[in-house]
């Protein structure tokens, strides 16, 4: 009797367990299907331990579900994705270059003078981030003596990666987004 109890306890608790990682896994695969996010964001945004988390990731990625880029941080996204998004995404994960992006998106050209006094950022900081910026060719120098600014090569394809790497941040910016074409 009291075997059959223990039987019947230690089956319900596997099934339990069972339900539970099912349930996980597919949480995991939903939310980075959705976009790109980093490890730690997605442990945060599903209900299970780090540990399973990244359990069912190296599953994913070993099926070719989903795909991962080791940097400074570490990116999941799905397969299908260009790299030339997946690398937006990995820029836009530094707040100064961040900033920066959603900052131009409003304006047509701007200084870097300008940029430190809104941003409230070091001259190194927004040096540094219009330099990669510049280098990824996500923006262009325009020289007019004695000074240079700074503008977005192509606001439309940023507008687009950003739907799929940033969706929270186009929904935000929605209401302003014919001034930013502008």
């Amino acid at each position: 009797m009291l075997t059959s109890l223990y039987v019947l306890i230690n089956t319900g608790y596997y099934e339990i367990k069972y339900t539970m990682q099912k349930k996980c896994r597919a949480e995991i695969q939903e939310t980075i299907e959705k976009g790109p996010i980093t490890f730690m964001n997605l442990v945060g945004n599903v209900e299970c331990v780090s540990e399973t988390v990244d359990v069912f990731v190296k599953e994913l990625k070993n099926q070719g579900v989903i795909a991962e880029r080791k940097s400074k941080f570490r990116i999941l996204y799905c397969p299908k994705i260009q790299l030339e998004k997946i690398e937006f995404f990995e820029l836009m994960l530094t707040p100064t270059i961040k900033s920066i992006i959603l900052l131009m998106m409003k304006t047509s050209e701007i200084s870097q003078l300008e940029l430190e006094e809104i941003l409230s950022k070091s001259r190194p900081s927004i040096s540094r981030s219009l330099k990669i910026l510049v280098e990824n060719e996500l923006i262009e120098k325009v020289y007019y003596a004695p000074k240079m600014t700074y503008r977005i090569k192509n606001k439309q394809k940023l507008v687009s990666w950003m739907k799929v790497t940033h969706p929270k941040i186009v929904d935000r910016m929605s209401d302003g987004l014919t001034e930013m074409f502008m």
